[in-house]
C-alpha cells in the first residue's frame, strides 16, 4: 500500500478515507479546472515574454503550484479551525490564508459553534477504514453537526460519501490509546470558507452514502492488490 495513507491502531493499518476515495472516485472537474489554470499561466507568461518555451513550460506547471498552494492554505484553515474548537490562541498562517482565516473566525463567532469533537480520528474496524473528521458541532438551533472544512469552491457527491464514513466510523481513537463512541449526529455539512465568507452547506452523509462508499473501499482495496 506504498504512497497511500494509512493509520495503525490496535497493533493494525486501516487505509485512510482519503487515500480510497482517491483512488477509485473520478474527479472529471478538476481536469477542466487545471486545464483553464494551465491555459491562463501560458498566455500571461506569453503576454508578458513572448516566449514560447516559456510560456508552455508554466502553463504545464500552474496546475500543481496551485495545488500545493490550495493545500497549504486548507492546511492553515484546518489549524485555526481546530484552535477554535478547543478555545485555544489562534496559531500564525500564511499571508494567503488570512482573508481565509478571517472570514472563518466571523462565522465562528457569530455562529457559535459548540465542538464535541475537534479534528478526531475515527475507524471503523468492521469495515476496514480509518479518517480525520473535522470536527462534530453542537449548533445553537440543537442540532449536532459533522462538519468539514473546504476551501476549493469544488463541491460534488463525493464529499458525502467522505463525511458518511466519518459519521458511521465505528469508534473515535483517541490520543492517550483509548476508543470512545461518536457523538450521535443529526446530519453533515461542508463549511465552505472563501475570503468573501463562510456557508455551511448540509450534506446527505446518511446510510446510503455510506454504503456507497463501503463499496468504494472494496474495490480500492482489490485495485491495491492487483497493483493498481
Amino acid at each position: 500500500m506504498s504512497g497511500r495513507r494509512t493509520y495503525n491502531w490496535d497493533g493494525r493499518d486501516y487505509p485512510s478515507v482519503t487515500s480510497i476515495l482517491g483512488t477509485v472516485v473520478a474527479k472529471p472537474g478538476l481536469i477542466s479546472w487545471a486545464a483553464k489554470v494551465s491555459a491562463a499561466a501560458a498566455v500571461d507568461e506569453y503576454d508578458a515574454s513572448g516566449n514560447v518555451a516559456r510560456s508552455l513550460a508554466k502553463g504545464a506547471a500552474a496546475p500543481n503550484a496551485g495545488r500545493d498552494a490550495g493545500g497549504a492554505r486548507g492546511t492553515d484553515v484546518h489549524r485555526v479551525l481546530h484552535h477554535l474548537g478547543l478555545g485555544m490562541p489562534l496559531p500564525s498562517v500564511s499571508p494567503p490564508a488570512k482573508p481565509y482565516v478571517a472570514s472563518l473566525c466571523d462565522w465562528w463567532d457569530e455562529a457559535k459553534p459548540e465542538a464535541a469533537l475537534a479534528e478526531a480520528t475515527v475507524v471503523s474496524k468492521a469495515h476496514g477504514y480509518a479518517g480525520t473528521l473535522d470536527a462534530i458541532w453542537r449548533m445553537p438551533d440543537g442540532r449536532t453537526l459533522l462538519a468539514d472544512a473546504k476551501t476549493s469552491a469544488y463541491r460534488s457527491a463525493e464529499e458525502g460519501m467522505q463525511l458518511a464514513a466519518y459519521r458511521y466510523a465505528d469508534v473515535v481513537a483517541m490520543p492517550d490509546g483509548s476508543e470512545v463512541a461518536l457523538p450521535d449526529c443529526d446530519g453533515a455539512a461542508i463549511l465552505a470558507v472563501s475570503p468573501d465568507g463562510c456557508e455551511l452547506i448540509d450534506v446527505d452523509a446518511d446510510e446510503e452514502a455510506w454504503i456507497a462508499f463501503r463499496a468504494a473501499v472494496i474495490l480500492a482495496t482489490w485495485l491495491w492488490a492487483a497493483g493498481r
